[in-house]
């Protein structure tokens, strides 16, 4: 900010305004020598033209222009150095200049506060002279102010910028690395606000999906924000299985929100769901958050992800929810998103609501977009059916679409459990050595070594879930339950730049991945299965409820393919 010019001048030890006086002194008129109150000031006479930088060094309370007695050639340069001063933000000093009429004339309207003619009276020049000053003051005390104002506006604005940077960087670690094609976009009210979303990579073909918006906006909804991610970190962190359980997962947040927020009204609405791709079954639950949308592709018709409690996290103890689940068609188009889009008045007064946002994502999915686009599409006709009204929250908007996943079902054939050498014959062998090939060639240009090498892995793998499908049969022989016959496991595969993601999913019949593989033993332990997996992939994980196991095998490509 610039500084005012204020200072303080002694004489005799008492303080005096100072008068900077520009040309020939006007105090030397004898009317004005004779007034008692000149000797309440301190004059200062320059009858040389100063520097901007000698008149700054001064701080004078206020200048006199006398250009009573100059030539034509004096006015020039006199009138620019007070244009100059009368620019300068922050100065506030004011000027009065004593001239003939004719010369007032001539001047910038409000380049002075006053012009004089030379015949002034003494005293109504003396009062004129106390009002400028205390004006002056005034000003500069007011300039002081806003100036203190400024910079402390500057500081909070700076905190709040480096808050957004970090809330910014949130958003960007929130989408994770899964086979979920998925896109954001975000708009805070304020520098910073409430609304946030997580997606979890909770196995190859099983997506967690979470959004939230805390009530209110500003730094109290993003202080209250970060309080929920970190409770969800550490809710996940002590059990992982719990982001498997949508209801049990809300039920923990609105407990732990509660807990530590009984004193104040704030709370959050919320939706989490966890999505299988391999055969688009979502099971998800609701704690007041707008319902989500979803469409088939090539279909303006819009669909509401229906269910769920309307109750927001944490206004209440020992709330529960309930888990739902939907079929999703092959190939949906997901939409998620806070009420900032809906609850917005629009140019008319009248609210958003949701009819316009089902319009515009059916439009898309029809239209075949790129999922990518689908946000900024969206706050894109938002913004422009609000232009020129206040925007009233913060909004966000989360666009997925179902990928279209390789998959193939293997059936096991009916025969006793045979020796290592023969594993590989209880699969129908052209249905196996159809699918590896598949597997393989999706791969695109790799090395001979590593195609053996993955081939290896995945004849490993084939006979690890034909063994789980032969022992399930053998169980319920034994047990005579004649209606619990496993027929084969069905293979679901993604392929990335570098790696390939593979899903095996057991027949419902089937004993569990996390049962040790003999029949007389029930007790939860997966172990001896993923050890023995873990030497040929490079990732091996158990999934849910047991029935499904994830692997991941990198490779190296010769040639890179178009994955698009």
């Amino acid at each position: 900010m610039a500084k005012s010019y204020t200072q303080d001048h002694e004489v005799t030890g008492i303080k005096l305004p100072v008068i900077l006086v520009l040309g020939n002194n006007f105090f030397n008129k004898k009317n004005i020598q004779e007034n008692d109150h000149i000797e309440d000031y301190e004059i200062v006479n320059l009858k040389y033209l100063p520097t901007f930088n000698q008149i700054e060094s001064l701080f004078p309370d206020l200048i006199i222009l006398n250009l009573q007695g100059q030539k034509d050639s004096f006015y020039s340069d006199y009138l620019k150095l007070c244009n100059d001063i009368r620019d300068f933000q922050g100065s506030n000093i004011p000027i009065v200049c004593v001239c003939s009429e004719n010369t007032k004339r001539s001047f910038k309207e409000g380049l002075f506060d006053r012009t004089w003619n030379t015949t002034i009276d003494s005293q109504f020049a003396f009062e004129e002279i106390n009002e400028l000053i205390a004006y002056g003051k005034s000003q500069r005390e007011l300039w002081d102010t806003l100036s203190e104002l400024e910079d402390f506006r500057k500081a909070v604005y700076k905190q709040f910028e480096q808050a957004s940077i970090f809330q910014g960087a949130l958003f960007n670690q929130a989408l994770a690395k899964t086979n979920l094609k998925a896109s954001y976009h975000y708009f805070f009210r304020k520098e910073i606000g409430g609304d946030f979303f997580r997606t979890f990579d909770l196995s190859p073909s099983h997506v967690g999906i979470l959004i939230g918006d805390v009530r209110g906006d500003g730094a109290a909804a993003a202080l209250l924000m970060g309080f929920v991610l970190g409770e969800l970190f550490s809710i996940s962190s002590a059990s992982d299985r719990i982001l498997w359980s949508p209801s049990e997962l809300l039920s923990r947040l609105s407990e732990s929100i509660y807990s530590h927020n009984k004193m104040s009204e704030m709370c959050a609405t919320a939706w989490y769901g966890v999505l299988d791709l391999t055969n688009g079954t979502i099971n998800y639950a609701r704690a007041g958050h707008p319902l989500p949308l979803y469409s088939e592709e090539k279909s303006d018709f819009v669909h509401s992800i229906e269910g769920g409690s309307g109750f927001p996290l944490g206004i209440f103890p020992g709330m529960t929810f309930r888990d739902h689940e939907l079929q999703l068609p092959s190939r949906s188009y997901l939409l998620f998103y806070t009420d900032g889009l809906t609850n917005q008045k629009d140019k008319n007064n009248y609210q958003m609501g949701t009819t316009w946002l089902n319009e515009c994502f059916g439009s898309l999915c029809a239209d075949e977009k790129p999922v990518t686009d689908f946000p900024a599409i969206i706050d894109s006709t938002f913004t422009d059916s609000i232009r020129g009204v206040e925007v009233n929250d913060d909004r966000l908007i989360l666009a997925c679409k179902l990928p279209s996943a390789n998959q193939s079902y293997l059936k096991v054939i009916n025969q006793e459990l045979g020796n290592e050498t023969n594993k590989l014959n209880k699969i129908k062998v052209d249905s196996l050595q159809l699918t590896i090939d598949q597997m393989i060639s999706s791969l695109g240009d790799i090395a001979e070594d590593e195609k053996i090498e993955i081939e290896l892995a995945l004849k490993e793998l084939f006979f690890k879930a034909n063994t789980q499908i032969q022992r399930t049969r053998l169980l319920a022989a034994t047990t005579e339950e004649k209606d619990c016959q496993a027929e084969g496991f069905l293979i679901t595969w993604w392929v990335h730049d570098n790696h390939m993601d593979i899903s095996v999913k057991l027949d419902e019949h089937s004993i569990p991945w996390c049962f040790l593989p003999y029949p007389s033993s029930h007790e939860a332990n997966n172990h001896e299965v993923t050890a023995s997996l873990m030497f040929f992939f490079d990732d091996v994980q158990v999934n849910g409820d047991g029935m499904e196991m994830s692997m991941r095998k990198f490779f190296t490509r010769l040639i890179e393919p178009n994955l698009d």
